[in-house]
């Protein structure tokens, strides 16, 4: 069960803190429910009790851990907490030469999105990082929403709302008065993080259902300011590009 597992990631990140995983320098974890859940991809249909207590130990081991350059946690269903651990063991104040982390299908939506991005803010070993299908603009969350629960001046289509602590944009409202939104914080954090980090060569969006307005959130956050010494790396302008072409394939999106 999940404390059987945190105990043992528990030994093991202990053993990796301390004597930097002997010649271990890429570990593979993908699909091995860290967090004791079944389901990556969306929370409604996953199964069992999430408990976060195993990815955050293992994250600070990987924080001490001068040895580790390749991790794949590819569908534990970490979601936002276990994004916004491994996010303090990215930060620059940390021993980790960390190259290569891959958090594919991990359920992370735009709060797990945010968290990762103050940790790539920092950073000084990352060069590849793959967030393909974690719901980023929290589509599968935000399609039924009761207007009680949004907070904004106006709750047309094409309004900028609050809601969940989130920076959202309605995209429809149903017969019945709900609304259809999408969170634009994820993708606003992580085009912030990209306009200061120059180590990051490949990040991975892929199967977000980001859209058009999440490609603008991105697109805003990337804008590089008049005393930037340095454009914005050339995977991120690509990255921009790509997303506002899938948003022109899907119009009102």
């Amino acid at each position: 069960g999940p404390l059987q597992r945190g105990v043992g990631l528990r030994r093991a990140s202990a053993r990796a803190g301390k004597h930097g995983s002997g010649a271990l320098r890429s570990l593979t974890l993908a699909g091995n429910r860290l967090c004791g859940v079944d389901g990556s991809r969306d929370s409604s249909e996953a199964r069992g009790a999430h408990e976060a207590a195993g990815i955050v130990l293992l994250a600070k081991a990987i924080k001490n851990n001068s040895v580790l350059t390749c991790l794949d946690l590819s569908s534990n269903a970490i979601r936002a907490p276990g994004a916004a651990a491994l996010a303090e063991a990215l930060k620059a104040d940390g021993l980790s030469p960390l190259a290569r982390l891959s958090l594919e299908s991990n359920d992370l939506g735009a709060a797990g999105a945010a968290a990762l991005a103050e940790g790539l803010t920092g950073n000084r070993s990352l060069t590849y990082l793959n967030l393909k299908g974690n719901d980023l603009a929290g589509r599968r969350r935000l399609h039924r929403v009761n207007p009680s629960e949004v907070s904004g001046k106006s709750k047309e289509v094409g309004a900028t709302v609050s809601c969940q602590g989130g920076f959202m944009k309605v995209l429809q409202v149903h017969t019945d008065g709900k609304l259809r939104m999408v969170d634009l914080s994820g993708a606003k954090a992580l085009g912030g993080a990209l306009k200061v980090n120059r180590v990051l060569a490949t990040l991975d969006l892929s199967d977000n259902d980001l859209g058009a307005a999440g490609a603008a959130a991105l697109a805003e956050g990337l804008k590089a300011s008049a005393h930037s010494i340095a454009p914005p790396p050339l995977h991120a302008m690509l990255c921009y590009a790509m997303l506002c072409y899938e948003g022109q394939r899907r119009p009102g999106v």
